[in-house]
């Protein structure tokens, strides 16, 4: 039996064999959860993101109740999306034109945002007295609520333009007067992005 002593180190029973105190019970899980953090790291260093994600995928499974290690994971995470959205925001600049590389680009960078909020979120619920996790959070929240304003408003936009043909009596003289038409039928913008 392993046993606890007053100075937090193991005592064990002593091996007959060499009179060594053995560490039956924890050695071998311990040593691979340890391999598992080392190649991790390499793989961050290296810049492999993905297969850092699996090495510290496979440690936070054997030892789920790691804070350091779930947060280690958490931030390991966020540069992996991270690293996808620059990948696909510098292949949506090679082809400008392209309407599904700049959404998909978008799709990334909200991906990222999103993860970042629910982590951070997570974390200042954990330990409220953190200012700097907390003033990051708020200033996160105002990035996203611009980012959500300006992508709703161009979503609004669109639809209304798609709405021309239909509605021929609003848009009788559509062309460059066409928000001045928007407002003379009594279109609010603050009624519908209330």
């Amino acid at each position: 039996m392993l046993n606890r002593t007053g100075d937090g180190s193991w005592q064990g029973k002593t091996n007959r064999r060499n009179g060594r105190r053995t560490r039956s019970g924890r050695g071998r899980c311990h040593k691979r959860l340890q391999g598992f953090v080392e190649l991790g790291e390499q793989f961050v260093q290296q810049g492999k993101l993905a297969s850092a994600l699996e090495s510290y995928h496979n440690a936070v499974e054997m030892a789920p109740n790691n804070g350091s290690l779930r947060r280690r994971l958490e931030d390991v995470d966020l540069a992996f999306l991270r690293q996808r959205a620059v990948e696909a925001q510098a292949d949506a600049k090679k082809d400008p034109a392209d309407a599904r590389k700049r959404a998909f680009a978008t799709e990334r960078l909200t991906e990222v945002t999103s993860r970042e909020l629910a982590i951070l979120t997570q974390r200042v619920k954990e330990n409220p007295g953190n200012d700097r996790q907390a003033f990051r959070l708020a200033d996160l929240y105002r990035r996203c609520n611009q980012l959500n304003w300006q992508r709703h408003s161009l979503n609004r936009f669109q639809t209304i333009r798609n709405c021309a043909p239909r509605r021929s009596s609003v848009w009788a003289n559509a062309g460059s007067n066409r928000m001045a038409k928007l407002t003379t039928a009594g279109f609010s913008w603050k009624r519908h992005f209330a």
